[in-house]
């Protein structure tokens, strides 16, 4: 495919995004990973989400010392679908960049991430990360390595159908790309999944294998702080891909696909997670029976679809 231009002088070529909530002790070094860009020409939108420790401070500060950030306060924390969506709303830029405040960026990654859009700037590019701990040490892993044998690059949605395992914090796309496409207010846990399935229908991965980002492990990031949250979240992700994507669930392999993604994925990795929990039992339960009924419901509305198809070709 031939080069593409993909600058406008009346706009940054990049809005880099960050909402950040109670990280007083990582979103420093996240903010100087941005603001050492070997790519320049940017702007850093940080929204503080309501935070009660020293992460507002820190943000003004920063916002003080460079012009290219502008930032955003919020006294109450309105949850991560909506922040993400207030910031995707106030950027101005042609090529979007979202970066978790607990992250960190390599100096040359949107360099880098910029170079393939030449080549077609409606690509979704990602990156290899590394994984890191609480001091930002290394812990010899890549993020990758957690989910092997998964297709990286191209059409990637049957794969994204068993569960997200794209990093967030690495990806690069198109803004107007997003048309009709934002984070579910309602889903609080998967939203990531959601956000790169309404992608991947539409649009092509591209990875990029060398380490541009770092992935932080730390104690607050478990989203098992909310279990039944957690398994909610599945049950309302299986219903949605089964409402909107259902001509992509034709084969059998997809069905199952389905049914693990809302009754095995999240019941077994909370049995791993907390045993003893109730909720486990609760939705060890509910689930199947959930599950079964939501690819019932598939097959009558496919059958349905193909009737109908049939009869507006048949007059």
């Amino acid at each position: 495919m031939g080069g593409v231009s993909i600058i406008d002088e009346n706009l940054p070529l990049v809005s880099v995004l960050m909402s950040c909530y109670n990280h007083d002790k990582f979103v420093g070094e996240a903010i100087e990973s941005v603001l050492g860009q070997t790519f320049p020409d940017f702007e850093f939108i940080i929204l503080d989400n309501g935070s009660t420790d020293g992460s507002t401070q820190l943000i003004k500060d920063y916002e003080k010392k460079d012009d290219r950030i502008r930032a955003i306060f919020h006294k109450k924390n309105v949850g991560i679908p909506r922040a993400l969506n207030q910031l995707i709303d106030s950027a101005g830029g042609k090529f979007l960049a979202r970066i978790d405040s607990d992250d960190v960026w390599m100096k040359e990654k949107l360099e880098k991430q910029l170079k393939i859009m030449e080549q077609d700037d409606n690509l979704i590019i990602w990156t290899e990360a590394e994984l890191i701990d609480a001091e930002s040490l290394s812990l010899d892993q890549k993020f990758t390595e957690r989910y092997e044998n998964l297709k990286r690059d191209g059409d990637i949605f049957d794969q994204l159908l068993a569960g997200n395992y794209i990093f967030c914090s690495s990806m690069m796309y198109k803004r107007e790309n997003l048309e009709g496409i934002r984070y579910n207010e309602d889903i609080r846990n998967l939203n990531d999944h959601k956000f790169n399935l309404d992608l991947s229908y539409q649009y092509e991965y591209y990875f990029i294998p060398e380490v541009l980002s770092k992935y932080r492990l730390h104690g607050r990031n478990t989203i098992f702080s909310d279990m039944e949250g957690w398994y909610k979240d599945y049950m309302a992700i299986g219903k949605f891909i089964a409402r909107e994507y259902g001509d992509r669930l034709s084969s059998r392999q997809n069905k199952k696909k389905l049914f693990h993604l809302i009754f095995t994925t999240p019941f077994y990795s909370a049995v791993k997670q907390d045993p003893w929990n109730k909720l486990n039992l609760i939705y060890g339960l509910k689930l199947p029976p959930y599950a079964i009924y939501t690819l019932i419901k598939l097959y009558f509305q496919n059958h349905n679809g193909q009737n109908e198809v049939y009869k507006s070709t048949s007059k």
